[in-house]
């Protein structure tokens, strides 16, 4: 888990191509707000096909060895499991100006979205507060990357159900 921000690389060339198209198809009120981005970023992953796909039997265990694809490797194979996904969204993401967190537990790997907003306010913003994700004072939108394809409202409720699953136990979140 320590390594894994490693693979997020919102530089590299295919990235940085696919980001620029994407919010250059966004209308202009969209593109300041940190979900317009991340919403199309996620509705055009789907569009391009990206898919969920367990990682190849490996002798050793996940626990033990997992293998990490790049975003670029990810784009072009079209398929991840949780943590290439979220790694390709965050790579995105960033890519589009909008920063992104990696959510690890022990079984899984998701995402978070910054939505500008800081903690005291998350009232105004939400009903569901135990559906958001506070770090570093502020608010952001769990993304679960395994629902690529889908809505990112679908997206959202998967990831807060994963997050919720752990909160009560911060040490494995």
């Amino acid at each position: 888990p320590e390594s894994l921000a490693a693979f997020v690389t919102p530089r590299s060339a295919a990235i940085k191509g696919a980001a620029a198209a994407w919010q250059k198809a966004l209308p202009e009120p969209l593109r300041a707000d940190p979900l317009g981005p991340t919403a199309a970023a996620f509705t055009a992953l789907g569009l391009k096909g990206l898919r969920y796909a367990k990682d190849p039997v490996n002798p050793y265990g996940a626990e033990v060895l997992d293998f990490v694809q790049f975003a670029a490797q990810t784009l072009e194979t079209g398929t991840g499991d949780c943590d290439d996904l979220a790694v390709a969204f965050a790579s995105v993401g960033e890519a589009m100006g909008v920063p992104m967190l990696l959510v690890v537990t022990p079984d899984h790997v998701f995402t978070a979205v910054h939505t500008g907003i800081p903690a005291q306010a998350m009232h105004l913003y939400t009903v569901q507060p135990d559906r958001m994700l506070v770090h570093n004072g502020q608010v952001w939108l769990p993304v679960e990357t395994t629902q690529i394809g889908k809505s990112l409202t679908e997206a959202h409720r998967v990831a807060a159900d994963e997050l919720k699953r752990w909160r009560d136990t911060p040490d494995k979140l």
